[in-house]
Formats: C-alpha cells, structure tokens, sequence
C-alpha cells in the first residue's frame, strides 16, 4: 500500500490529494475483492459489521447486528483472526474486542460500502 501511495503521490504533479486517495483505492480494489471474495457468506457479513464500526467492536454487538449467536461468532472470528482479516484487541474484562487488521483495508471498504461515504459522492 505504501509503495502504491508513493507512486501515486509522486507521479503527480498538481497535488490533490482526494483524487491521489481515490486512484490509490482503484488500485487496491482488485486486492481487496479478491480478499472478501475468498470469505464464506457468515464472514463477509461479519467483516461488515466490524469494518463499517472501525473502532474495535465485541462479539455481543457483532452477534446482535448479525442476528447470530455469539458461539457462532465467536468461530467464524477465530477463523478471520488465522486468516488476518481482523484482529483481536485484548480488553481489561472478560470479553475481547476485534477489528479490521489492515487499517488502509477499513479505509478502502468504508469509501467504497460506507452509508456517509455514497452520500458525499
């Protein structure tokens, strides 16, 4: 993504920077398809929860937006952990919060999914 950013930012001469972060996301796009593509059903709604909440998130809020019991959750989170689309962000109680691991990933899915994002465009 970095190396992506530089050549975009240095390839370009008149300095806006909306339109450099717009090309930096088409390019990114194919990548992070492909990454949700490979996602079962279940996971895809789950990376959606987290990604549009970008702060960490708890299974219990997940599970309820999902409309999922939280041992579900919790599995299919295990999965995504091991597959290092999120991470888990320990807490001081019992109860873990999780979010998108690659934060540049949360950026590109909340501009291209995010409700405030389509009605800005």
């Amino acid at each position: 993504t970095l190396i992506l950013l530089f050549e975009i930012f240095a390839n370009n001469e008149i300095g806006d920077s909306f339109n450099d972060l717009e090309k930096l996301l088409d390019r990114v796009t194919p990548l992070y398809k492909y990454r949700m593509d490979n996602l079962s059903n279940i996971q895809k709604e789950l990376v959606d929860i987290i990604a549009l909440n970008w702060d960490a998130v708890g299974v219990k809020e997940i599970a309820e937006k999902a409309k999922i019991e939280s041992k579900s959750v919790s599995a299919q989170l295990v999965q995504l952990e091991k597959n290092n689309i999120i991470t888990k962000k320990p807490t001081s109680i019992k109860n873990n919060f999780y979010q998108i691991k690659d934060r540049f990933f949360n950026i590109w899915y909340l501009m291209r999914y995010g409700k405030k994002w389509r009605v800005i465009k």
